[in-house]
């Protein structure tokens, strides 16, 4: 496995979901400020990516997150998640259909968020 895709040494601490998905948000945004990298969300549409999203709207605002951010979602996305499809990745962000996304084809030029 590629050394950048292997998941983070889990350290022991006392801070919340939530504060740590803004945390890592801000270290992705630093990332992809310091590589000129783009960044692309796989979006479920389950609480874990919604967070995710939710993060980086929070940082960023709806119009920079959109303009930093291409979600990958599938039909089932939508459906797991209607409200935050239709009132702000529709609406706001650049989508591509996941259904298509060829795992042995990752572009080393993009932050890929799973």
């Amino acid at each position: 496995m590629p050394e950048d895709c292997k998941l983070p040494e889990f350290v022991d601490s006392n801070i919340t979901y939530e504060e740590a998905a803004v945390a890592r948000a801000k270290e992705i945004i630093k990332l992809s400020n310091q590589t000129g990298k783009k960044i692309y969300l796989l979006y479920s549409g389950g609480i874990d990516s919604s967070t995710v999203l939710t993060s980086f709207i929070n940082l960023l605002g709806v119009r920079e997150a959109a303009k930093r951010l291409t979600i990958m979602l599938s039909y089932e996305s939508t459906i797991e998640n209607p409200w935050m499809c239709e009132r702000f990745i529709r609406p706001h962000f650049k989508v591509i259909n996941s259904k298509n996304f060829d795992l042995t084809a990752l572009d080393v030029n993009i932050i890929y968020i799973n």
